[in-house]
């Protein structure tokens, strides 16, 4: 491997610009040579200025890097846009998937690029909140499944395993990544010493967030029917909407989600704030359940159109 390989840095976002300038800053200061690195900005859509921040960035910057490139279109799925940045990959490139509310080090990328020698998915710990998602470790070691907000791909894992699978819901499609390059042979590789900033994303608090990413993470007992097949999904919709439909009516259901709307109030949030934090709170369950169904008992690979 030749000392400063070339990476594709793929951000996929959609109204960031709260954290993104930060964010492009600490990929200014990288320890990288500019020259390696080509960037791709995968934008769904924003409308909060992302998309002009992204356009000024690449107008100090272009001549710097070895491409600077914004794609702006309608991306249904995070699972799409990454998909976009592993079609845009040239031969023998790696590819660095950073989100856009992730501050990185100076020596983010070869930090990564030293771990290429033992796994072929390489990813740097980050976390909202320490308390709740802390550090399993004190080293680099082999897990099942990482967050692809700071992951570095080898061109072998991407030729292997693949796309992204577009039929994920929940955002757990990095996972379903990390477990099929697993059954493939590859190995998954977390370095939880050196800790990258994970910027609060506006006003957003993800409480349930780390709780599913660390069940993801670290419980591989989680994955007793990864072999099996859940063809048809319209039932698990039609199950799950039920459910929703069926909350609101039960007085066992009831009742929690209007003591979670009153302790929205009580802890100062105004009423529209607190009963869109409630509708939320009323969709995430039976979505994630929807999720990891989809995860575990549908293991049918996307396409696998070679990849260079």
């Amino acid at each position: 491997m030749s000392e400063f390989p070339f990476v594709l840095l793929g951000m996929p976002l959609q109204n960031n610009s709260s954290t993104l300038r930060q964010v492009l800053e600490s990929i200014l200061n990288l320890d990288y040579p500019k020259n390696r690195i080509r960037l791709l900005f995968v934008n769904g859509g924003s409308r909060d200025g992302s998309k002009e921040l992204l356009e000024q960035f690449e107008n100090c910057n272009h001549e710097s890097f070895g491409e600077v490139r914004i794609v702006n279109g309608d991306f249904a799925s995070l699972p799409k846009s990454r998909n976009y940045c592993i079609k845009a990959l040239q031969k023998g490139e790696y590819l660095f998937f950073l989100d856009s509310d992730v501050l990185l080090t100076r020596d983010a990328l070869r930090l990564l690029f030293g771990m290429t020698n033992q796994f072929d998915i390489c990813s740097l710990y980050y976390t909202h909140d320490r308390r709740i998602d802390p550090p399993q470790s004190r080293g680099i070691s082999s897990v099942r499944a990482v967050r692809t907000g700071c992951t570095l791909f080898t061109p072998n894992a991407v030729s292997v395993v693949g796309f992204f699978n577009e039929k994920l819901v929940g955002e757990i499609e990095d996972a379903d990544y990390c477990l099929r390059a697993i059954g493939l042979g590859l190995r998954v590789g977390l370095d939880e010493i050196h800790e990258q900033k994970h910027l609060t994303f506006g006003r957003a608090y993800p409480w349930y967030h780390p709780i599913v990413r660390t069940i993801l993470r670290r419980k591989s007992i989680a994955w007793w029917f990864s072999n099996q097949t859940f063809q048809r999904r319209w039932i698990a919709y039609f199950i799950l909407f039920g459910f929703l439909i069926a909350m609101p009516l039960s007085i066992f259901f009831g009742v929690p989600i209007l003591a979670f709307f009153l302790f929205q109030l009580v802890r100062g949030s105004r009423p529209l704030q607190a009963f869109s934090t409630t509708i939320v709170a009323l969709i995430l369950p039976p979505t994630s359940i929807y999720a990891f169904f989809e995860l575990n008992l549908s293991r049918a690979v996307p396409d696998r159109t070679e990849v260079h």
